[in-house]
């Protein structure tokens, strides 16, 4: 449906990435927005989170599309008005560097890397970790605030241009490579 807003997880069906907080955050989204809940992922929790969202009789709202191609997923990011990393521990977050670069804001746990690659309220939503409220908190802001989810979608999509590009990435490594051989040279190993 066209008024339904669509949020956007895209993971591993495991406990360590939160998506039985994810789950649970639907209800208390639902109270306030009229949302679709898509899910992108396969892994041992999907057929037992599957039946708790039948049990909530919430079927209709959330949508377990197991894996994707990258084409697809690249489509859903771009039309996700919301893309949710509720992971418990994430060393690095490349999930919501990629939702970032398709101009999707984002709502993430404030743990490990996403804690670092996001800024709260600047280039997303940080909330609390391993909390359903503080989740569905941090959608509802997304969704329901036009204004600050253009800033912090179009903030992040800038951010990654400037700090994660392949080009300035690959340039920053050459440049490491280049002091730690001169480094080398000037050595007694050399």
């Amino acid at each position: 449906m066209p008024e339904e807003k669509i949020v956007l997880f895209v993971g591993r069906l495991v406990y360590e990435k939160g998506i039985h907080v994810f789950v649970n955050a639907v209800p208390k989204v639902l109270g306030k927005v009229n949302a679709k809940f898509v899910i992108v992922g396969n892994g041992y929790m999907k057929e037992p989170l599957s039946n708790l969202v039948k049990s909530m009789g919430l079927a209709h709202k959330v949508m377990f599309t197991g894996f994707v191609d990258d084409e697809t997923l690249k489509n859903l990011q771009k039309c996700a008005d919301v893309s949710v990393v509720p992971s418990l521990f994430e060393p690095f977050g490349i999930v919501a560097l990629e939702a970032m670069a398709a101009k999707s804001p984002v709502a993430v746990s404030d743990t490990g890397g996403l804690s670092e690659i996001v800024e709260h309220s600047v280039t997303g939503v940080k909330v609390y970790t391993e909390n359903p409220d503080s989740l569905a908190w941090g959608i509802i802001k997304v969704l329901l605030d036009e204004n600050y989810a253009n800033r912090i979608k179009d903030n992040a999509y800038k951010r990654v241009q400037e700090n994660y590009n392949w080009d300035k990435i690959s340039r920053q490594t050459k440049d490491v490579y280049q002091k730690v051989l001169e480094e080398h040279s000037k050595s007694f190993w050399a």
